[in-house]
């Protein structure tokens, strides 16, 4: 049976359409097996759109699953891969060693080694490398074709000669997740429950050349795929405009899925896309509907004001600010407005930035001096965790023999027990006498300094 794609805009019921359809068939079918596949953060709330949808409030027939949980089930039957799966810190290590037994053969990245989250780049590389079914043969082609930059060439010899010994050690070894999805290719035709499943596709803007060749595999095998695509349904599904298209990549997918539709069918079917039109389901605001219908597209549509249903609203104003903090503060009194006097509850309200950087920190610290709790969804280094830093300063201490920085960057990590004011003066004591050194550290202090009022010896050595 050709793929089915379910097309239509942001929120037009795509994922409403193929959750009740699924529904259906699993009660009309309950023998049958449904497998809804979505990215790997949409699970939990997939699962619980489906129970809440279900007449039964139960789901035993369908399964919600992202691809590599798919890959796992299918282990599970078949069997299969049984080496242990490495995350991004095994991939560090490894990246890590591979770098310190090939520095001598590096051209260009040999003085980049110990260069902070140099290693981590070149592991998220690889990764991508591994992800786009790139080897590394077809990598290093690429740097012998160049003649010209002999800076580039050097670049990518030192990454594919990187990759290909991190290859070599995984062999037999370990797995990554992003090789998981080339091992499941080689099994899945065995697998019975994949060949009496249909399955849905839903969530994704597109696919790696990886999960494609895995849809192409599965389409020959399974009963039925459906796949949602997010695409205005005025658009031209079959015209392919240039990458600045804002629907450039869901017409890429359409594209690529027809054309595995057409190798599984052996011959030229029609499309088979159904279109969901209309105004947007996911906003009860006129105002916020027209916006996301007609932000980033092409011609000028303008807002045509009701004074029936936009009477009295205000979905969407703009302030303008002198600066960022006169922008946040501006969000905080919104905010304290809306839950005092409106009937919001704090968790009604979210803060967007596209910035993190300059507005995380200083929300955080506006709302908390505004009484309002506040959840900064932003990645941290763990080096600013003050546990970590102290952990840090005391092998730094004792592999430094105990100089001047690494005591103190201890004691400041406010984890020690000892008040600032003490440090402060331990410190001012430290500079005037010059301690450094374990052996200073380890006797009794006997000089007073030069400070007008010396220091009291007896609270500094007990």
């Amino acid at each position: 049976m050709p793929i089915q794609i379910i097309a239509g805009g942001s929120g037009s019921g795509k994922t409403t359409c193929v959750i009740n359809d699924v529904i259906k068939k699993s009660i009309d079918n309950p023998s049958g097996n449904y497998i809804v596949i979505v990215p790997e953060q949409y699970t939990m709330s997939t699962q619980k759109k489906l129970v809440e949808s279900h007449p039964r409030k139960g789901i035993l027939n369908i399964d919600v699953v992202s691809f590599e949980r798919l890959a796992f089930k299918v282990f599970e039957e078949i069997g299969g891969e049984n080496r242990p799966v490495l995350d991004d810190t095994g991939k560090n290590l490894i990246v890590r060693k591979v770098l310190e037994d090939s520095r001598k053969e590096l051209q260009y990245f040999r003085s980049s080694i110990n260069k902070v989250g140099f290693v981590s780049e070149l592991k998220s590389v690889i990764s991508e490398l591994l992800q786009y079914d790139y080897s590394p043969e077809k990598f290093m082609a690429i740097g012998a074709d160049i003649k010209d930059n002999n800076l580039l060439k050097s670049k990518i010899s030192d990454i594919g000669l990187v990759y290909d010994r991190f290859k070599q050690y995984l062999h037999d070894n370990y797995i990554t997740s992003e090789e998981i999805l080339d091992v499941l290719c080689d099994l899945v035709e065995e697998s019975e429950r994949i060949r009496n499943s249909e399955l849905v596709f839903d969530g994704f803007t597109g696919f790696t050349p990886i999960q494609y060749k895995l849809i192409r595999i599965l389409a020959g095998c399974c009963k039925n795929i459906t796949v949602t695509v997010t695409i205005d349904a005025e658009e031209k599904f079959n015209v392919m405009d240039g990458m600045e298209n804002i629907f450039f990549m869901s017409k890429e997918m359409i594209n690529k899925l027809t054309n595995i539709n057409d190798e599984i069918c052996r011959e030229k079917h029609p499309y088979d896309i159904q279109i969901i039109e209309g105004d947007c389901k996911r906003f009860k605001s006129r105002q916020l509907a027209f916006l996301e219908k007609n932000i980033f597209r092409g011609g000028v549509n303008q807002y045509i004001y009701n004074s029936g249903e936009d009477k009295n609203h205000q979905d969407i104003r703009m302030f303008n600010a002198r600066t960022v903090k006169d922008e946040i503060t501006y969000a905080a009194s919104e905010i304290i407005r809306l839950t005092r006097q409106e009937g919001y509850r704090y968790r009604d309200i979210a803060v967007v930035s596209g910035d993190m950087s300059t507005y995380g920190v200083l929300a955080g610290n506006v709302f908390a001096q505004n009484s309002i709790p506040v959840f900064v969804d932003a990645k941290k280094p763990v080096t600013d965790n003050p546990l970590i830093e102290m952990i840090r300063g005391v092998l730094d201490m004792i592999y430094k023999n105990y100089t001047y920085d690494t005591v103190f960057r201890y004691l400041r990590s406010n984890m020690t027990g000892i008040a600032r004011e003490d440090i402060d003066i331990l410190d001012n004591y430290c500079l005037a006498v010059g301690i450094h050194g374990s052996s200073s550290w380890h006797k009794p202090w006997t000089r007073k300094g030069r400070a007008s009022n010396g220091f009291v010896l007896s609270d500094l050595n007990g």
